[in-house]
């Protein structure tokens, strides 16, 4: 079937082509009367001369011999020709000789269709498994045989197939005669009287009976034969012909019309929506019911009776107010968290242990001690606790010092021990803390110059001294100890003057020396030098760093001397990296370790990472933040709730956004490597989902969906960020302009999509266009196989901005090259065009030109400006290239019939300008919530003329401000808040509430009632909901509501009313008393609708009450006011 559909798709321009005669070219009939030729020669004396009314690649040849065709099968067969040119073209053809349509010259084929002739089913008896194509000649057994004619049933043996046998009556007089209920029966005249013959198969049952002719009055005969002799009919019979003259059916003109059955077109089956009972032949209209619904479109299983069919259910929360509301939940599955207010704090005075989200209600705990005499005492503490109370130690204060210390010596005097501290005295006291050196005690006979002394029990110990009176260094003692005796000059004792018992008039150290809380290590940084000294209470000091963490530290070191020397971040204390995977000498943690910085804003945010975190645990990543943090959602649905322990969300995801309401402003920084947002593609999923912003830097959002590398804006529904901005392509509404990292996106798709972002160091970008130096169209590379792009629009019909294509201008079709758009044909245009013939040429094996599917991408280069436009055609045909048998492409012919333009930036360019957003006067006093609704407002939509910067104003049923949106002469968006769960007040829209949209300009300064129609809603809020007007008009009764005032009022001379019409209108102003008789007839005439000033002069009205009567066509309207 494929190979015969190609082949009429050939031919059919055969037959508009033969109407341009021409032998030895291509004739080409753009239009009725109008002649094109290719491949021949407009000169007479030509001996391939053509008449046309325009050439193209002309060819013209003036030798004897007629170079052409000669091949009577070829599309391109020359009579004239007597020699070949190897031109000949077969259409449809075959060159294979086993072929049934084998063509017997040699040719070039184009949609070359051979036929083998054969039989294809493998039911039929001549079935060949050897040939592809059937060609008709399938043979079959007849029903209940088999393919050598016998029958497969037989029972009786007679010949006639079980399946064939006849029962009934076999007496042709009888009113139930076999033959007048069978159209198999027929007459045999060979007697000279008509016999009756029965079919063979027949078997009389013995069921005739007999009656009158008609007795049944039917209206038929009961001898008649019966059967249907119109080939029309569904019942049709060849078989049946009527054999006798004497038979009645000669006599009934209608017969045929109560016999024959003819189709009735229309659905036969039974189990579509749309079954025709009357039908008896299907025309394949038949409608069938969508999966999980019945005709009606109400679904088979609905058990809730909510009409969303059982199998479609979304289980999850569906109450807007839980933290893990899911906005795709169809089904209530009682998973919802509700929160409850209260305060959470632990350490507050009213903490609550039941409450889950906090209110901002917590009094901040003061826990301490209330006497008025403990050093910590808090005059304002709320909670008591003495016990934690401290008192100064007895004879302190509270700071630790003395209250009495008399010689200032940081003893109190109630612990000053007063006794002796001379060493040498028999009574010196080591606990003593004031010296009065009056009470010590000496052993007068224990003195000794030479030597060392010491008491102990009432004994003195001489040490190297002598108890020889005669001798140099006598002492007198009661026990010696190293005794030694001097008869000469020299005197021993202890020479070093950091001992106690240091003895000036020594002159050789003996060795005596004792020293109290020095040091005899000569290691440490108190070390004391006296040799061979005796040192009692040692208190030895090792400066150096104490600090176990530090690079430096001394385990010996007794005290720290500031000297410790720590590590840098991510190496030890030699100076290499703690993880170092690759051996760079470059640490792992800052290899490509970044940091994202993003605000976070009091309220609700929808925030994203361009980062792989380091850590992607959400408890991690938003830990920094945790004291301002309320919860975080996920497009699932799925929570972060600290405050109570719940994380259902556990990782960050690259490529998606997360919804988080804060409670005071914050800073949050993600930790990270960076990424090549071109290598990461996010799948987007139909419906509803949380989108990240991958990139570095902004960009435009109408350049981030729709690019020369990805395009998703035909799928894109809606998108909008956490500040009500919106992209909706359908009504051509974009506030959200700009993307930037750090941010995330709520989108909508109509279907599922793959999507990517563009490189970080792209800003604007279309690939670059690569035009061909020369203006020769033949410089290009040529392949040999191409195709033809006929163009017969006018100038006017190809516009550039505001002028059209012009002489000089390039037009060209390109294939994608490396980055780059390469051209595959061009043409430069001029004043003869039209009509142009761009060739095309198509890709063999080198890489140039077109490949098989491949679009014509088609631009323009406006040769006056230097700017290229990218060229959208509307062709004859497809717009794309296929394949020709002989690798290249096919010798095919386009035609454009209508072409539109728009201007194409190729590069690395700045992004277009953006429109200024104008901020709304109502703008700080809407609470902006994690839920909301988009309203489109197109510009066509307004039923009046709303003036610049005027706003649409919402309200909910309770008159809280719930949205607004400023006019800026173009379509606009409204988006309406939902009511915040978080806040104690109704602060939103509930679900199904009412919408009240008002109109508000500065100039009038009030707020006027609107009349609304809806194309798109019905104006209730719908939770993420989409909305869009058709009408918006002021309401009939603004007048009588709130848009006619006086001011001053009172006045004196003078007054000013204000005063707006939703119409033009011919209006009566006049001022009455209290009775209603006319004072004054201010004004009288014609208003154009919208606002008007009128000055009021009532300096000749005496003073008084008066009231102001305003009567138009439409409106009437009354003001009371004072004249002082």
């Amino acid at each position: 079937m494929l190979r015969l559909f190609n082949l009429i798709f050939i031919l059919l321009p055969l037959v508009s082509l033969s109407q341009c005669e021409c032998d030895y070219g291509v004739a080409y009939e753009p239009s009725p009367g109008l002649c094109y030729v290719i491949n021949a020669c407009s000169d007479e004396q030509a001996s391939n001369y053509c008449s046309a009314d325009a050439y193209f690649n002309e060819n013209c040849i003036y030798d004897e011999e007629v170079l052409g065709c000669t091949c009577s099968l070829a599309y391109n067969f020359n009579t004239t020709a007597t020699i070949d040119d190897g031109n000949c073209i077969i259409i449809g053809g075959c060159s294979d000789i086993d072929a049934l349509n084998y063509s017997e010259c040699g040719s070039v084929f184009y949609n070359e269709a051979c036929v083998y002739g054969g039989c294809t089913d493998m039911f039929a008896c001549n079935f060949d498994p050897t040939v592809d194509d059937d060609d008709g000649s399938c043979d079959y057994a007849q029903i209940h045989y088999n393919c050598d004619g016998e029958c497969i049933n037989d029972t009786d043996g007679d010949g006639v197939c079980d399946e064939s046998e006849f029962f009934g009556c076999a007496d042709p007089m009888a009113l139930n005669y076999f033959c007048e209920e069978s159209s198999a029966c027929g007459f045999d005249f060979s007697t000279g009287f008509p016999i009756f013959i029965l079919p063979d198969g027949f078997d009389d049952d013995g069921s005739c009976f007999y009656d009158d002719i008609d007795d049944n009055l039917d209206g038929i005969p009961d001898n008649s034969l019966q059967g249907c002799e119109d080939q029309n009919a569904l019942n049709y019979n060849n078989n049946f012909s009527v054999w006798s003259p004497l038979s009645y059916i000669n006599n009934l003109v209608n017969y045929q019309n109560l016999v024959c059955i003819y189709p009735i077109y229309g659905c036969t089956d039974t189990s579509a929506c749309n079954y025709d009972f009357n039908a008896n032949t299907s025309d394949g209209s038949c409608d069938y019911a969508e999966l999980y619904y019945d005709c009606d479109y109400s679904c088979l299983n609905d058990m809730d009776d909510d009409s969303i069919c059982d199998e479609l259910e979304v289980y999850g929360c569906t109450d807007s107010s839980a933290y893990n509301y899911n906005i795709l939940a169809t089904e209530e599955d009682n998973s919802c968290i509700i929160p409850n207010y209260g305060c959470t704090s632990q350490e507050a005075a009213n903490y609550d242990p039941l409450a889950t989200e906090d209110d901002g209600s917590c009094v901040q705990s003061i826990i301490g001690c209330d006497d008025i005499i403990a050093c910590n005492y808090n005059e304002n503490i709320n909670v008591v606790n003495n016990e934690l109370c401290i008192y100064a130690e007895n004879s302190y204060d509270c700071e630790g010092n003395c209250i009495i210390d008399s010689d200032n010596d940081g003893i109190c005097n109630e612990f000053e021990i007063v006794g002796c501290t001379d060493i040498l005295a028999s009574n010196y006291s080591v606990e003593a803390t004031e010296s009065d050196n009056s009470l010590c005690e000496y052993n007068s006979s224990c003195d000794c110059d030479y030597g060392s002394v010491m008491v102990i029990d009432q004994l003195c110990y001489i040490v190297n001294a002598c108890s020889d009176p005669s001798s140099n260094n006598f002492c007198s003692g009661d026990i010696y100890f190293n005794e030694f005796c001097e008869y000469e000059n020299n005197s021993l004792g202890c020479t070093c003057e950091e001992a106690t018992n240091y003895n000036s008039n020594a002159t050789e150290d003996d060795g005596s020396c004792v020293v109290l809380g020095g040091c005899n290590d000569i290691n440490a940084d108190n070390y004391s030098i006296c040799v061979d000294a005796i040192f009692y209470n040692e208190q030895c000091v090792y400066l150096g760093c104490t600090d176990p963490l530090a690079c430096n530290f001394d385990n010996i070191a007794s005290d720290d001397d500031g000297s410790c020397i720590f590590t840098e971040d991510y190496y030890d204390c030699f100076g290499n990296c703690n993880n170092d995977l690759n051996q760079n000498d470059v640490c792992d943690e800052i290899e490509g370790s970044e940091v994202q910085t993003i605000d976070l804003v009091q309220g609700w945010n929808i925030f994203s990472s361009n980062l792989i975190l380091e850590e992607p645990n959400i408890e991690n990543v938003m830990s920094p933040v945790s004291s301002s943090l309320l919860v975080t959602k996920d497009d699932q649905g799925n929570v972060y709730w600290p405050t109570i322990g719940l994380n259902q969300i556990e990782n960050i995801e690259l490529g998606k956004a997360y919804m988080s309401k804060m409670t005071f402003n914050s800073t949050l920084d993600f930790f990270g490597n960076s990424i090549n947002p071109e290598d990461r593609i996010i799948n987007l999923d139909e419906g509803w989902s949380f989108l990240g912003y991958l990139r570095n830097n902004p960009m435009d959002v109408l350049q981030v969906v729709s690019n020369d590398y990805v395009d998703i804006r035909d799928d894109i529904i809606i998108m909008k960020d956490s500040y009500g901005n919106v992209f909706w392509p359908e009504y051509n509404l974009n506030s959200i302009q700009t993307m930037h990292p750090g941010q995330g996106y709520l989108i909508k798709m109509s279907s599922p999509s793959e999507f990517t972002y563009l490189p970080n160091n792209f800003e604007h970008y279309h690939l670059p266009l690569v035009w061909p130096d020369s203006n020769d169209p033949l410089s290009l590379q040529t392949t040999g196989g191409n195709a033809t792009m006929m163009i017969n629009l006018n100038q006017n019909e190809i516009s550039l901005d505001q002028d059209y294509i012009s002489s000089g201008d390039k037009m060209g079709v390109f294939y994608r090259g490396e980055n780059k758009w390469l051209c595959a044909g061009f043409l430069i245009w001029d004043e003869t065009m039209p009509p142009a013939a761009l060739t095309i040429w198509g890709n063999i094996e080198d890489g140039f030109g077109l490949m098989n599917g491949e679009e014509l991408k088609m631009f323009i280069y406006d040769n006056s400006t230097g700017l290229n436009y990218l060229v959208e055609n509307i062709w004859n045909n497809q717009g794309y290239f296929t394949d020709g048998a002989l690798g290249y492409i096919n010798n095919a012919l386009y035609q454009s019939l209508e072409m539109t333009t728009e201007l194409y930036i190729d590069g690395f360019n700045a992004r277009y300008g953006l429109t200024p957003i104008l901020k709304s006067n109502f703008h700080d006093n809407i609470n902006k919530t994690s839920t909301n609704m988009v309203i489109a407002i197109p510009e066509n939509s307004w039923d009046f003329e709303p003036t610049h910067s005027s706003e649409i104003v919402a309200f909910d049923s309770y008159g809280n401000l719930v949205g607004s949106s400023v006019y800026d002469n173009t379509s606009m968006s409204l988006i309406i808040w939902e009511n915040d769960i978080y806040t104690d007040e109704k602060d939103g829209m509930l679900q199904e509430e009412k919408i009240v949209l008002k109109y508000w300009s500065e100039d009038i300064n009030k707020q006027i009632d609107l009349d609304i129609e809806w194309e798109l809603g019905d104006g209730h809020y719908i939770s993420n909901g989409l909305a869009a007007i058709s009408s918006i008009s002021l309401s009939n009764q603004i007048l009588d509501n709130s848009t006619v005032d006086l001011f001053p009022n009172p006045c004196s001379n003078q007054a000013k009313l204000s005063l707006y019409l939703s119409s033009d209108d011919f209006v009566n102003i006049k001022i009455l008393d209290l009775q209603g008789r006319e004072i004054s007839s201010l004004f009288s005439g014609f208003i154009n609708k919208g606002n008007t000033n009128i000055e009021i002069n009532t300096s000749k009205i005496k003073i008084g009450t008066y009231i102001i009567s305003i009567m138009g066509h439409n409106f009437k309207k009354n003001i009371s006011f004072s004249k002082i």
